[in-house]
């Protein structure tokens, strides 16, 4: 395969590449140009303010996207030589989300090719990982996966070059010019030790590169048949106000694992270790209620239903915000949408009410201390009672959305309900439709209700 018969399925697409000005992102930006012209092609730049030169890189990209014909984007950041790969590499993918968001685009390219992901593979080795990690890099990634950020949700972030060698991308280069980070030589990181030591002697013993890269490709069809059982597993337990336990032990104990992984990568940037998915899974399998804390995330057993929430901080409380036809927000862990149709409407993903009786635009906020609802067909009742009686945490309680129209009427709140503001009646000729979703209900795991 070349770098064009790679990007052939991205023909018609507009898309951004990551360009540090290396030499597998500068391949990667020649070929989008080529296949998909420079009108189509965004080049994202990342200063990373960590060594000396790095303002020529930023320099040699500005230009470099100018005469290919590509729209050029960049970001800078000041981490200091002493950052660590993992905070630059987390940093780096939220300024390009911010980038794409500006642009508006949703594909993210990044060079990664066959030797990066054999280098991944290798790392995971060394660190004790199981099929997940051994099966390397994914093709395609959802950006909040990596960066932890709601609002990156949607942006898809590919990596067609995983087929290529690095040898290969270099000779198709020829004399196109690129940049060198010096960085990259030294022996003093894990990543560079194995590129530079570990992979070129297993090479030289397989005698050819390919039986060696295609291993993290075959191992990723494996991985790929354990999350589809998962997150069957995981419909089948899937309940309004979370999953079932008694459901999701049924399955073969060998699964368990991967359903709980699937679970806690919702809200954490990066896969779960294994001490810490088998430390959650033991205190489930106890049955006893209580708080499982990971990295990122918050795993919760209350009544038998298991919750999995991004990790609360102080600072984080969610701001009050107005949202309006058409529009998308999100409110912490909460995404809500607004849309309006002619008629009575009734979908089973959303509230619905009458518009005649709303006056937009409508607003979110917080609850406030002892605030209650008016229930559609039900009494009124607090507001904290009813998240309490659906299983939410005690803790939760204080962070989730209270939509009230511009008049003050309460419609709904996100783990409670609709409240009766705006009933749809046989003389309703116009429907609002207000969906309200905790995050937790991902979309990969079985439903993105938000009625909790």
């Amino acid at each position: 395969m070349t770098p064009e018969g790679a990007l052939e399925s991205l023909v018609g697409q507009r898309v951004a590449v990551a360009w540090s000005g290396g030499a597998d992102s500068t391949a990667l930006l020649h070929a989008a140009v080529e296949v998909l012209g420079g009108p189509a092609v965004v080049a994202l730049h990342v200063d990373h303010g960590m060594r000396e030169g790095s303002a020529q890189d930023l320099a040699f990209c500005r230009a470099g996207a100018q005469q290919l014909g590509a729209t050029f984007g960049e970001g800078s950041l000041e981490l200091g030589s002493m950052a660590s790969e993992a905070v630059a590499r987390a940093a780096r993918y939220s300024i390009l989300g911010q980038l794409c968001r500006e642009h508006g685009v949703t594909t993210l390219l990044t060079g990664h090719h066959g030797n990066d992901n054999l280098e991944s593979l290798l790392l995971a080795l060394i660190r004790g990982s199981g099929l997940t990690g051994l099966a390397g890099i994914r093709a395609t990634t959802d950006l909040a996966a990596i960066t932890g950020q709601p609002t990156d949700r949607g942006i898809a972030v590919r990596r067609p070059f995983l087929p290529l060698t690095r040898a290969g991308i270099v000779a198709w280069l020829g004399q196109r010019e690129y940049r060198t980070d010096p960085t990259n030589q030294l022996h003093d990181r894990r990543r560079n030790r194995i590129r530079h030591e570990v992979v070129p002697a297993l090479l030289d013993i397989a005698d050819t590169p390919d039986p060696a890269l295609r291993t993290p490709s075959t191992l990723d069809a494996d991985r790929a048949l354990l999350e589809r059982l998962a997150r069957v597993h995981l419909d089948q337990a899937r309940r309004d106000n979370g999953w079932e336990l008694e459901i999701l032990l049924r399955a073969d104990e060998g699964l368990w694992p991967h359903w709980l992984r699937a679970l806690l990568c919702t809200h954490t940037a990066h896969p779960p270790d294994w001490a810490s998915v088998q430390r959650v899974l033991a205190a489930l399998v106890r049955g006893r209620s209580g708080r499982f804390q990971v990295r990122g995330a918050e795993v919760t057993l209350t009544k038998g239903i298991v919750q999995v929430w991004p990790t609360i901080r102080e600072e984080a409380t969610p701001a009050a915000c107005t949202i309006d036809v058409g529009q998308d927000v999100m409110f912490g862990s909460w995404r809500l949408a607004i849309r309006s149709v002619v008629g009575r409407a009734l979908p089973a993903d959303c509230e619905a009410f009458d518009l005649a009786g709303i006056e937009l635009p409508l607003h979110v906020r917080a609850p406030r201390p002892g605030e209650r609802i008016s229930r559609l067909h039900g009494r009124t009742s607090p507001i904290r009672r009813l998240l309490a009686d659906a299983g939410m945490p005690a803790h939760r309680r204080s962070f989730v959305p209270v939509v009230t129209d511009s008049r003050g009427q309460m419609l709904l709140v996100g783990g409670a309900g609709r409240a009766r503001t705006a009933p749809i009646t046989e003389d309703t000729e116009a429907t609002l439709h207000v969906s309200c979703s905790a995050t937790h209900a991902h979309e990969d795991c079985g439903g993105d209700r938000g009625s909790l």
